[in-house]
């Protein structure tokens, strides 16, 4: 009868703790929304490594310019183009930046980086910050959001650090619907 209760009671041990493992991620997702919300910034540049996430953005948006700039130059302005391109390389530093902060990072996972991003409402109708919770594997997870205007969905993917930890470790954004976007409203400028 003791060595009865030992197990059950090793069982319900063991059944907590695999519920808690399993839980973490979605602990993750809890987090992060919060950390957006309060637009903690210490905290957020320690769920990520924002020098990863300042590369993404820096080449995501570099391109997009240079896509301006070859079609400004097929139109045949090609002085203003390049002088665009210069300015807006200027300030491109300062938008990755904010796109890759806790207040930009809403419109970024939105995928609407076309968008100002010096505007004080970082978070607009899209951004959810309720993302759902997709296992990967025993050490990977993603948390996805989707963006309801547009169907585009993006997902912030989370890796294991430890037993139970985990980390922030690359985004993905609907690459291929932005630059659609991007060059329909190219196209639409002519």
């Amino acid at each position: 009868m003791i060595l009865n209760k030992r197990y059950q009671l090793l069982l319900l041990v063991f059944i907590l703790m695999i519920a808690g493992f399993i839980a973490l991620p979605y602990l993750k997702a809890q987090q992060i929304q919060t950390i957006i919300h309060k637009q903690d910034e210490a905290a957020w540049n320690n769920e990520i490594d924002p020098e990863y996430f300042k590369e993404y953005t820096r080449t995501l948006l570099d391109g997009m310019l240079r896509l301006k700039m070859a079609a400004d130059m097929k139109r045949g302005k090609t002085r203003e183009a390049m002088q665009d391109y210069s300015f807006a390389s200027k300030t491109l530093e300062k938008h990755v930046k904010t796109l890759v902060s806790s207040q930009g990072m809403p419109r970024l996972l939105c995928a609407e980086i076309l968008n100002d991003v010096a505007k004080k409402d970082q978070i607009g109708d899209c951004w959810q910050a309720d993302g759902h919770v997709k296992w990967l594997g025993p050490d990977r997870a993603a948390i996805e959001y989707i963006n309801p205007t547009r169907n585009w969905r993006s997902r912030l993917l989370l890796q294991r650090t430890g037993l139970l930890s985990w980390h922030v470790v690359d985004v993905e954004l609907p690459l291929d619907q932005i630059l659609e976007s991007f060059v329909t409203t190219l196209k639409a400028a002519k």
